[in-house]
């Protein structure tokens, strides 16, 4: 599953939404990857299966494309191909919770 990195440029904690987007550098894709066997077991002890989501290499990421290589956070397409093939196509626009939440 494809989500969206955003890189904060500036320190800060507790960040209104106001003032988000000035702390806004840039932007990644990364991959949310998760193995799906070690869930399977977890969820059938009733543990947490956050482990699944834990291994070296589970989260890779893409180039980093600076604030300056874009308009606005909240459009921007995003496109997933495994082997040429097109997976996952969406816009930020789309997401539940915007770039400044």
């Amino acid at each position: 599953e494809m989500e969206l990195g955003v890189v904060i440029g500036n320190g800060g904690a507790n960040i209104s939404i106001n003032d988000a987007a000035q702390q806004i550098a840039g932007v990644c894709l990364t991959l949310d990857l998760t193995a799906r066997d070690v869930q399977a077991e977890a969820k059938a002890k009733g543990l947490p299966w956050t482990i699944a989501k834990g291994y070296d290499t589970f989260c890779p990421i893409s180039a980093y494309l600076p604030r300056a290589g874009f308009m606005d956070p909240m459009n921007l397409e995003m496109e997933l191909r495994v082997n040429g093939h097109l997976k996952q196509r969406v816009n930020t626009g789309e997401m539940i919770f915007n770039v400044y939440e």
